[in-house]
């Protein structure tokens, strides 16, 4: 039996790192992709390219050929939430990680898995439909002043429309590819990486659930253990999901509003 081939982007730190770790111990053979180098034991192929530069995705897409086909791609790179970055956001987080995924779709096997990283901060995608479609309707590169006209917003509300944005490409591909190939995101809460301080800056309103709930965040191993989980084929039946991962916080919340 051939060892699963996975494309993991965002692979050198963080919930990428985690990601890369979990599926590598469960025997996949991984080519890594990300702006910074991994460690120098990273026993991995590994592509450098940025994503917010459609030419640098292009070039790292032609040398995922020499790799290929894969059986997964997971989507994690991404930025967060900072002083005037608005348009950074929205370029990477989206645009970005939505092009990397369609450069690479031909070198997908029949059955692959796509999965992608979100946020519980995209939750609400439901109710902001008008904003989600005009940025899924931009391309990377596009000039965004105009949709940051018409939809303003702070750093943190940037973050949250572009993992709505995530979610609901997302759900949309795993329609239009529903026979060959699968799409899901992951969308945890607060989590213990090097950048969790931007979060609870940018969602102070918000910040504390977890703790105060759990009495933790989520460590980068458990929500790469599910990014790893999807993208196998034991999850081969599911497709178009987004998978909270909250410690519980949501149904906490949901309950509330039950009564």
């Amino acid at each position: 039996m051939h060892a699963l081939k996975v494309i993991v982007t965002g692979a050198s730190s963080g919930i990428g790192a985690a990601s890369a770790a979990a599926l590598a111990a469960s025997g996949a053979e991984l080519v890594l992709l990300d702006l910074n180098q991994p460690p120098a034991d990273t026993p991995h192929p590994f592509i450098q390219v940025d994503i917010a530069d459609p030419a640098s995705i292009q070039a790292a897409a032609e040398a995922l050929r020499a790799h290929g086909p894969f059986q997964g791609l997971c989507n994690i790179a991404g930025i967060p939430p900072r002083t005037d970055n608005q348009n950074a956001l929205l370029q990477i987080n989206t645009l970005g990680n939505i092009a990397l995924a369609e450069a690479v779709l031909d070198q997908l096997s029949d059955g692959a898995s796509v999965v992608s990283l979100a946020s519980r901060a995209g939750s609400r995608w439901q109710q902001n439909p008008e904003r989600v479609t005009a940025l899924l309707e931009c391309r990377l590169g596009d000039e965004l002043a105009p949709l940051l006209a018409r939809f303003p917003c702070t750093e943190g509300e940037a973050y949250e429309w572009s993992k709505e944005g995530v979610i609901v490409w997302s759900m949309r591909r795993s329609i239009a590819h529903i026979r060959k190939l699968r799409f899901n995101t992951v969308s945890p809460a607060a989590v213990a990486t090097p950048i969790l301080d931007h979060f609870l800056q940018a969602f102070a309103a918000r910040s504390g659930p977890a703790e105060k709930y759990v009495g933790r965040s989520a460590r980068p191993e458990e929500i790469g253990a599910a990014v790893a989980f999807l993208a196998s084929p034991q999850s081969s039946w599911i497709n178009g999901i987004d998978l909270c991962m909250d410690g519980g916080v949501s149904a906490d919340l949901q309950l509330r509003t039950y009564g």
